[in-house]
């Protein structure tokens, strides 16, 4: 996961700043504020070393609302708030002609800085520039000294040694990243009128800078975020930060999300190192798999990262064999990496917002694209948009992905059993009675039980938090589970042992005042007692065994959360209605006799249906009591290929070329699916409204279509 925007607020807060050889929080000193000159310099190098996109607009009794970077917009309230500076004046000014710089050298990741070279009214150029403290200060050779202070508006500067310069990295910079702000330096320099601007490269022009200050920016941590990273922990999930940031700043804002921990038991590394150690080739197409498998177990904050590295996690992630060392012995996994690992492929899901982020999210299994922030390259190599770009959001995908599966798995179980019960009655039926106990008619009102109204009840269940207590399933599991075996079987079995015992004996049991010989009417005979009875206590058998199915795992309260489903309350209300009116009234057209049951016969029915619920307990004694490996499906795959080997026909091509093959091949894919991956990330935002879920798992199931339409074309392509 990216920090900024999905872990944090991205609402940049200036609180402290070191300036003039001193340091802030964040209000400057006196002595600072009253150098009109030093004081102007800070202002311009904010106003005009920033995107033009960045701005703030304050409303009465709001908080700044940020436009374009957040970073230069918490530095543009810093400099209106503290600096009483007049930033729309400063860019308005025609001498710096702001529209357009003379020269300009744009951020990139690989650098980790920016300057813009801007006229001077009196002749000559100012180059201005900010970005990664240890970067800036490495080019600077004076300082601001505010103690050197000479005449009123001069700025006075003094030389920055190599030891003031590792004073500043281990006083300030150091101290700052460890309290989880983001380090940002200030510089600036003139070059004289004569300057061939247009031939001035980036490293002519950012050598020899006079250091105006060093700011630490607060990027506060989403409250919602770390019970989310512990949710994640709970369910199975491993999360890992990649950020720009110093290393220092990564961790405190990692141990602040819970993503680290004061046992040690992760670790965070560079960009740099982790470069130097996992990839080969200098193009870094080609990665040692061996090294790679010795850090990902227990990498979890990857700082001063650049996209490839985003690209190169994804990759070695999903080429990973090293779960097959796990499950042979778990123990002496952990014994040696010292952390549990998913005991499968690992599945990959990548949070991005630029465009170097798109080839990493077209890799993943899974892309997030910010909605608010992100590219439209961004969004258009992901899988699902982030409406809100909040971390929290993906952890309502998972719970809401978990509640689809469960679901599907319910209607599933509802509907098997249904169809166990229904067919060998049929069947015993016409061997021992030449006839189906059940009409066609009746049959059809069956099938519409268990068809379209147990998949509206089933299916419209809302997802708990509880989803997220269990591990997540191996990618080869049956979608039938032990459980939901003899929970099908154990039912069916019950159905059949009531609905025989009734067909047989009916007649013969005197509370059910069932008349003689009514087992031998035909269907052109006119209907009767014995077999409307048996017909309505075989739907009602269906009805409470619906409840029953809202439960997949042996829970024994099958009535929890009822009441947050409205929809199923009512379709089981409306169902047992209609059955009412069906056997009352119902007539010859649904096989019932005329005047329907007597109150005495439906009490012994909907006893015969309650009785299902029990019978539940029974089926769950019985599966807690077998042996945990018994009648147990496999959960994860046997196969013995590397997955590394799918990789190899690709290995060589660059990131380019990647992404070209498969912008080529997936652009009219994704652009289709664009509208309904919107319409899925709106549920998970939270919405309450009902329409507006069903509609996001119609998209949830179109997405899931088209992620298997990806894979399998993955997979003619050669890449992993």
């Amino acid at each position: 996961s990216d920090k900024t925007g999905t872990l944090t607020t991205s609402r940049m807060t200036v609180t402290k700043i070191y300036l003039g050889g001193e340091v802030f929080q964040p209000e400057p000193s006196a002595a600072v504020k009253g150098n009109a000159g030093y004081v102007r310099l800070l202002s311009e190098c904010i106003a005009l070393n920033s995107q033009k996109t960045s701005r703030v607009e304050h409303k009465p009794g709001a908080n700044p609302e940020y436009f374009g970077n957040p970073t230069e917009c918490g530095l543009i309230v810093f400099a209106q708030e503290q600096l009483a500076a007049n930033l729309r004046a400063i860019r308005d000014d025609p001498q710096f002609n702001y529209e357009e710089p003379v020269k300009e050298f744009p951020f990139s990741s690989a650098r980790k800085k920016m300057s813009f070279v801007h006229p001077l009214e009196g002749g000559g150029f100012r180059v201005f520039s900010k970005g990664a403290s240890e970067r800036i200060l490495a080019v600077c050779t004076n300082y601001v000294n505010i103690a050197e202070a000479g005449a009123a508006g001069d700025v006075p500067t003094s030389e920055l040694t190599d030891d003031l310069k590792a004073r500043i990295q281990a006083d300030v910079i150091d101290v700052f990243a460890a309290e989880g702000l983001r380090t940002l330096s200030l510089a600036y320099k003139d070059l004289p009128a004569d300057t061939d601007v247009a031939a001035l490269d980036e490293a002519t022009a950012e050598e020899g800078l006079t250091l105006l200050g060093v700011a630490g920016i607060k990027d506060p941590v989403r409250p919602e975020v770390p019970p989310a990273i512990e949710r994640c922990r709970k369910a199975g999930i491993g999360v890992m930060m990649v950020t720009g940031d110093h290393i220092s700043t990564a961790k405190a804002i990692a141990m602040e999300c819970g993503i680290l921990d004061d046992k040690g038991t992760y670790v965070a590394m560079e960009g740099r190192e982790f470069r130097r150690r996992v990839l080969v080739s200098e193009d870094g197409d080609v990665i040692n798999q061996e090294e790679f498998n010795k850090i990902w177990p227990r990498l979890r904050v990857l700082a001063r990262s650049s996209p490839k590295d985003k690209f190169t996690l994804v990759r070695g992630l999903q080429n990973s064999s090293l779960f097959r060392e796990y499950r042979a012995d778990p123990a002496k996994f952990v014994a040696e990496h010292g952390v549990h690992i998913y005991p499968d492929r690992q599945v990959v899901a990548v949070t991005g917002d630029g465009t170097n982020d798109a080839p990493a999210l077209s890799k993943a299994d899974v892309g997030f694209a910010m909605g608010i922030q992100g590219t439209n390259v961004a969004k258009t190599a992901c899988d699902i948009v982030l409406m809100d770009d909040n971390f929290n959001s993906i952890v309502q995908a998972c719970m809401w992905g978990r509640n689809v599966y469960d679901s599907v798995a319910k209607f599933l179980q509802f509907q098997l059993t249904v169809n166990i019960s229904a067919i060998i009655v049929a069947s015993v039926g016409a061997v021992w009675l030449t006839h189906s106990p059940l009409t066609a008619v009746q049959m059809l009102w069956v099938n519409l039980i268990m068809d379209s109204f147990a998949s509206l009840a089933l299916a419209t269940e809302k997802p708990t938090p509880e989803l997220l207590d269990r591990k997540p399933y191996g990618r080869n599991r049956a979608i039938i589970s032990r459980q939901m075996w003899f929970n099908m079987i154990g039912q069916a079995v019950y159905q059949l042992i009531i609905v025989l015992w009734m067909l047989a004996d009916g007649e013969n049991v005197g509370a059910w005042e069932i008349p003689k010989e009514g087992r031998s009417s035909k269907h052109s005979d006119p209907p009767t007692m014995h077999f409307t009875m048996l017909f309505n206590t075989f739907v009602l058998m269906q009805l409470f065994n619906e409840l029953n199915s809202r439960k997949l795992y042996g829970e024994w309260n099958v009535f929890s959360g009822i009441q947050t489903n409205n929809y199923f309350l009512v379709i089981i209300v409306g169902t047992l209605g209609a059955q009412i009116l069906i056997v009352q009234f119902g007539g010859r057209p649904f096989n019932c006799v005329d005047g329907g049951l007597n109150l005495n016969q439906w009490l012994w029915c909907i006893l015969l249906g309650v009785l299902s619920l029990p019978w539940q307990f029974v089926i769950n004694f019985v599966v807690n009591a077998l042996p945990e490996g018994f009648l147990q499906p496999q959960e994860f795959g046997s196969d013995t290929s590397d997955p590394s080997e799918a990789d190899t026909d690709a290995i060589h091509v660059s990131m380019s070329q990647r992404g070209e093959q498969h912008n080529q091949k997936g652009l009219r894919l994704r652009a289709r699916r664009s509208s309904s991956l919107e319409i899925a990330n709106s549920m998970v935002a939270g919405h309450e409204d009902t329409d507006a879920r069903a509609s996001a798992l119609v998209a949830v199931a179109h997405n899931a279509e088209v992620r298997r339409t990806l894979s399998g074309r993955d997979e003619d392509d050669g890449s992993a």
